[in-house]
């Protein structure tokens, strides 16, 4: 559901930079194998046929090439500083690797 939303926005973002000239790649990146794997498989299977219709945009944006979605390692992901609780080595990494000073 939060990679639906960040699509969403970054797309939006894009389509506002292209109206002022400027053109920049977008690439997701995801923690989570199984999201990935499903917004990279074509074929809906029984499995994940319960997926919302709504986030079907996903796979429709990687198919389309709007995006592209990377994987990252869960102990390198920095977006962790905005929804876990973290150790304190962990915390001045990320804020570093988000250009926050510590």
């Amino acid at each position: 559901m939060s990679m639906a939303k960040a699509a969403r926005q970054a797309i939006w973002y894009s389509h506002g930079l292209h109206e002022l000239g400027h053109s920049i790649p977008i690439t997701m990146r995801c923690d989570n194998t199984s999201s990935i794997a499903v917004a990279k498989n074509p074929i809906l299977s029984e499995r994940s046929k319960h997926i919302d219709i709504c986030y079907h945009f996903i796979r429709e944006s990687v198919l389309t090439e709007k995006f592209e979605l990377d994987y990252v390692d869960t102990a390198s992901n920095p977006a962790d500083i905005f929804t876990k609780s973290l150790y304190r080595q962990k915390h001045d990494k990320f804020s570093k690797l988000l250009g926050c000073t510590v």
